[in-house]
């Protein structure tokens, strides 16, 4: 999981992609890799609804991360993640995995 470290008001940004160290990745390249690399990217990443075809690896915490079906974080925008109530420090950073992943994605992470 992922804690906040101080308070978090409500509609503050708290990630965003940052393509020089987060990566994009293609199906077609990860294919080529080895497949301990695959089975990394395939566990600590996810598919990109807004790149089909392309997984998405975070190096920052956001990829610890639960799901929660009542999330404090809305994922929803351009690769941008924004607390959406009042944060306490200490609280857990939760996400509903289905506002960036398809139904069948989604379902796999969350046990369903």
């Amino acid at each position: 999981g992922v804690f906040a470290a101080e308070p978090i008001q409500a509609g503050t940004l708290i990630w965003e992609m940052n393509e020089v160290f987060d990566r994009r990745m293609p199906e077609s390249a990860i294919a080529a890799l080895p497949a301990f690399v695959q089975q990394t990217i395939h566990t600590y990443g996810y598919p990109s609804k807004a790149y089909p075809g392309e997984w998405i690896l975070e190096y920052d915490n956001g990829r610890f991360m639960n799901h929660s079906s009542a999330p404090n974080t809305d994922f929803r925008g351009d690769f941008k993640g924004y607390a959406i109530v009042d944060i306490a420090a200490g609280d857990e950073l939760t996400s509903d995995y289905a506002e960036w992943l398809d139904a069948d994605e989604t379902s796999k992470h969350v046990g369903g």
